[in-house]
């Protein structure tokens, strides 16, 4: 009974580790790069292959933004979010919030904090939530287990 109890601590650890770990890899990744305004030019349609299948068919396919950007040295800089979504999560024209890398203008992402900060928050979320399972089926072994005696 006494595993009941370990291994969520364990493992929720585990979760909270990686998600703090994702965090923070997230904002200092972040914080030295500039931000600014974008609008959405287009939305490309990107198939994705399940990398167990043997005829490569698509498994799914999203909508990536295509966003246009003038950089602080004047230069105008288009990519390709790496997010997708379906349907379509920007309309073309959109204005958006644009971080970059300085010194590589084209590594560049929508600001947004769902796309930042939503992974790191829901691993440590549910490891969280492990920690109370693992407390509370500690706290019932013991409790039934002092009760006996």
């Amino acid at each position: 009974m006494f595993s009941f109890a370990v291994i969520p601590l364990f493992v929720s650890g585990l979760a909270i580790s990686y998600g703090t770990y994702m965090g923070y890899r997230e904002y200092q990744q972040t914080k030295s790069m500039a931000i600014a305004q974008g609008i959405i030019i287009d939305n490309k349609l990107k198939s994705h292959y399940s990398s167990r299948s043997i005829r490569r068919t698509p498994s799914q396919s999203t909508y990536h933004p295509v966003v246009k950007f003038k950089a602080a040295d004047g230069s105008i800089v288009q990519f390709t979010d790496s997010f997708g979504t379906r349907p379509p999560e920007y309309a073309v024209g959109a204005s958006v919030e644009v971080l970059y890398n300085l010194q590589n203008k084209e590594q560049a992402k929508i600001k947004l904090w769902k796309r930042q900060w939503g992974f790191p928050s829901i691993i440590i979320a549910f490891g969280s939530l492990g920690i109370v399972v693992g407390i509370a089926a500690s706290a019932d072994y013991y409790l039934n287990h002092l009760n006996r005696k």
